[in-house]
């Protein structure tokens, strides 16, 4: 089979640029001189807007910054790097779950599957684009392979509606540019991170079609706001 490597070189490099200073809660992507919006604020925007309404926004950005030392983590492990550093705090939780993360591997089907890239840059090179945490391939053993878009979550609970609409437009982008490629299909998974019980699990995510990631983009850029009678119209589908 062809290695992950192999295929990281056959993927689309976007000239989208990606600037992040954290001190000061900036996250933004540039083409040039102009600015793109990430997706996770066109679903704020759209359909999630009370997401979290309710919760204290300290709170909030202590639950981000200890999953970003856990996304980190997790990357470096799968791209062969040394660990990143991470506020002394997040130490004992991130040792954990790079270790659980290991023995989840070697449970799981996920373990045969060849690491691709983190953090790859999807974007219609207009006005939308963000990074997707990892990428993966799966042998079809037909002499061909599926590539898997994988979203890595440590929240209290998994909220797969949202997942679907966020890994969708993933999956619409990266069409967008790299075609539908050698590969037999593009799939959505998640790798959920169970922080009380130390304990990773992955989950098919379903794919919300092409029409629907279209009427998503278009809303944003329209300055609507769906109810959810008409967000949940749009049914999925696993891949």
């Amino acid at each position: 089979m062809i290695t992950g490597k192999e295929i990281r070189e056959q993927l689309y490099e976007s000239p989208v640029q990606f600037v992040e200073d954290r001190a000061n809660d900036v996250h933004e992507y540039w083409l040039g001189f102009d600015t793109l919006q990430g997706v996770t604020t066109i679903l704020k925007n759209v359909i999630f807007y009370n997401k979290y309404s309710d919760i204290d926004p300290a709170v909030l950005r202590h639950a981000a910054d200890r999953g970003t030392a856990i996304h980190e983590a997790v990357q470096a492990y799968l791209d062969g790097l040394p660990q990143p550093g991470c506020a002394p705090e997040f130490e004992g939780v991130v040792a954990a779950a790079v270790e659980s993360f290991k023995m989840f591997q070697q449970t799981t089907k996920v373990g045969s599957w060849q690491h691709v890239a983190s953090e790859y840059m999807v974007s219609n090179e207009e006005d939308v684009a963000s990074k997707v945490d990892l990428i993966e391939a799966e042998d079809t053993f037909d002499e061909s392979y599926d590539l898997i878009l994988v979203d890595i979550k440590t929240t209290s609970e998994l909220d797969e509606e949202y997942l679907s609409w966020q890994l969708s437009t993933y999956k619409v982008l990266f069409e967008a540019r790299n075609g539908f490629g050698p590969w037999k299909a593009v799939r959505l998974y998640a790798y959920w991170y169970d922080i009380p019980h130390n304990s990773w699990s992955y989950r098919p995510i379903q794919f919300k079609g092409y029409n629907a990631v279209t009427d998503l983009i278009q809303a944003y850029r329209n300055g609507e706001m769906w109810d959810w009678t008409k967000a949940s119209g749009y049914v999925g589908k696993y891949l």
